[in-house]
């Protein structure tokens, strides 16, 4: 299977803590989205997933899909901090999540291993349909995710990959299979604490990590590329 990621076009939040939160999209939605058409309509007809977030369901709409809207898809939630300025939230409490930002979740929000477990469970459903081809709308969090379960990239390192704003990827030969054993969880790996995330948010921006188990596992992709650009 074909997977084509995409992650929404740049939004008016400039310093404020987002995942959940719907903000607006920035003035220049109207051409980023122009741009992104040109580069979608090569790949042909195929079946869309979208997160249920505002910005994601309008560049969607803009494009002429219609996507099946899945919650999964959605950016990580920041709890409490959601539409803070990252300046304004206390800086103990941003320190102590950013020293395990894995583990650590937001207050009253998720941790990015749970985000991790609800892409897997989506990439896992997916899988089972048999498609050869799919494109996901959503979020920089939600596509570091699927490089974390896909590519064997270390959760902590996932983090410092660049994700930019209306930038189609595709992971081209995505294979499933049924893992062995009993349905499980993504376990981080215990012991060193990974350094904390550059820009202070897991969804805004090494050595391979062995995937988790669970009732699907995916073995590595034969490319990861960007769609050609215009």
């Amino acid at each position: 299977m074909d997977l084509y990621l995409i992650r929404h076009t740049r939004v008016a939040a400039s310093g404020q803590c987002y995942g959940r939160l719907d903000v607006p999209l920035a003035d220049t939605f109207p051409q980023e989205a122009a741009a992104l058409e040109q580069r979608i309509r090569r790949l042909g007809p195929l079946p869309f997933y979208c997160s249920p977030a505002a910005r994601c369901l309008r560049l969607a709409e803009r494009l002429g899909l219609d996507p099946v809207i899945d919650p999964r898809l959605q950016e990580l939630d920041f709890g409490q901090w959601e539409g803070m300025p990252w300046d304004q939230i206390e800086r103990p409490a941003l320190d102590a999540w950013a020293a395990d930002f894995i583990r650590r979740p937001c207050p009253r929000g998720e941790s990015y291993a749970a985000l991790i477990n609800r892409v897997e469970a989506f990439l896992g459903d997916l899988a089972a349909q048999g498609l050869e081809r799919a494109g996901l709308i959503t979020h920089a969090g939600v596509i570091r995710a699927a490089l974390v379960l896909l590519q064997g990239v270390a959760p902590e390192q996932s983090l410092r990959l660049p994700v930019a704003f209306g930038e189609p990827i595709a992971l081209r030969g995505v294979s499933p299979a049924v893992a062995a054993g009993c349905p499980g969880k993504y376990h981080p790996t215990q012991g060193k604490r990974p350094p904390p995330p550059p820009g202070r948010g897991a969804g805004g921006e090494g050595q391979p990590a062995p995937l988790p188990h669970g009732s699907i596992a995916f073995k590595q992709m034969t490319s990861l590329t960007l769609i050609d650009p215009p």
